[in-house]
């Protein structure tokens, strides 16, 4: 919540700048020409490199450069400069968030062995629009012919993001028969690996449409007169823990309703990693937990888990917190002519 206050202290400030910055002459008949020359439009486009934090990926120092949380998406974008310092950005961006318990967590980590165990991974491809203010360090005096050649800046803003996770299926069935589609993606939401569609329990289905604050600083380059070079490392606050199809706790296998559900739940007893590609430390997963037998309350069948894994109230994620990303983006972007072009 205090983070949450503090974005939109920062959002508010920006709007606050645009204000003064050309609220004083917006009833002013003859606006002079050097304010004039001071706005026009850009469109720009460029890349994204992405960073999820989340109960896949704990945020920590160490896992900022952590490569096999990392992925890449691109942008397309508007851009308003209205004043001396500030212009509103509009933007259309594709993200792809990543992570996997097999590459984040050590076996040999005791610390780490329980969310190594748990085996579970994911994709996210998004669609995230957002507006944006944008307030710029280096005043622009005059035309944006003459406009600085460096000018740093900062942003905030509000958006949403169209999202879904998926994860690999696995090779095997509960029933140890094997999954015609096996390694291909699966949507997750729609399975409800959390119980979110099973009438034994009271759990809201999350939606795929979130909202997102973004804000960050950024870095613009003159390349000539009408190319800008940028560089740009922003924050992006979410609402929601299940970007990644995580965050509460195992439910009981036999209340899910498909053969799928159940095995894209509980991946803990998976020979291999949950991507299919890399096989797992068993001896040091048996060394932290035994493999036992349940009989489900709901469909009277036996299952077989590790235990700690997949059986009712077994936790799965942390629900205190929620997800987050970071983009680090190289953009170029072209100035449309401006109110007096020179």
């Amino acid at each position: 919540m205090k983070s949450f206050v503090l974005i939109c202290l920062i959002t508010f400030s920006f709007w606050d700048a645009s204000s003064q910055d050309f609220g004083s002459n917006s009833g002013v008949k003859g606006l002079d020409k050097m304010k004039k020359d001071q706005r026009y439009l850009s469109v720009g486009g460029g890349i994204h490199f992405t960073q999820y934090f989340g109960d896949l990926n704990p945020f920590a120092f160490s896992n900022l450069f952590r490569v096999r949380s990392s992925d890449v998406g691109l942008t397309a974008n508007l851009e308003y400069r209205r004043g001396r310092n500030v212009s509103f950005y509009t933007g259309l961006s594709w993200i792809r968030l990543t992570a996997d318990d097999y590459y984040t967590f050590d076996s040999s980590d005791p610390d780490e062995i329980a969310n190594y165990t748990r085996n579970l991974s994911f994709r996210n491809d998004m669609l995230e629009f957002t507006f944006q203010a944008r307030y710029y360090f280096v005043k622009n005096k005059f035309s944006y012919v003459e406009r600085p050649v460096f000018s740093p800046y900062l942003f905030g803003g509000i958006g949403v993001l169209y999202h879904g996770p998926k994860a690999r299926i696995p090779e095997f069935k509960p029933s140890s028969e094997r999954y015609e589609n096996f390694g291909r993606w699966q949507p997750l939401r729609e399975l409800g690996t959390e119980g979110q569609f099973s009438s034994f329990y009271d759990i809201e289905p999350y939606s795929t449409i979130q909202p997102v604050i973004p804000v960050g600083l950024g870095f613009s380059y003159k390349l000539n007169n009408t190319l800008n070079i940028i560089f740009e490392v922003s924050y992006r606050y979410l609402f929601t823990d299940y970007i990644d199809d995580v965050s509460g706790n195992y439910v009981d296998l036999g209340s899910l309703d498909s053969d799928l559900a159940k095995s894209l739940s509980d991946r803990s007893g998976e020979i291999n990693s949950s991507n299919g590609r890399n096989p797992r430390n068993f001896s040091n997963i048996l060394a932290f937990t035994d493999p036992i037998n349940y009989t489900s309350k709901y469909d009277n069948q036996i299952y077989e888990v590790l235990d700690g894994y997949g059986n009712e109230g077994n936790k799965r994620g942390d629900d205190k917190s929620s997800d987050f990303y970071l983009l680090t983006s190289f953009k170029i972007s072209y100035i449309l002519a401006g109110k007096n072009e020179k």
